[in-house]
């Protein structure tokens, strides 16, 4: 049998390697992260002019 490498070792009991692990605690972060962004931008009206910048069309084409 081929030992394992430490990323492909389980993982306490819950069946993710390791390497898994990592990109799931890893993909929550972003995740989260990129909502705070989100609503920083909102706040500060940053969001809307990047919507009225680029994609003003989407509601010019709505409304037609």
């Amino acid at each position: 049998m081929i030992p394992k490498t430490w990323l492909q070792q389980d993982y306490i009991l819950f069946g993710f390697t390791r390497g898994a692990f990592i990109l799931l605690i890893l993909g929550i972060l972003l995740y989260t992260l990129l909502w705070y962004k989100l609503g920083e931008w909102k706040a500060n009206g940053a969001l809307k002019r990047f919507w009225w910048r680029w994609f003003w069309w989407v509601y010019y084409y709505a409304k037609r």
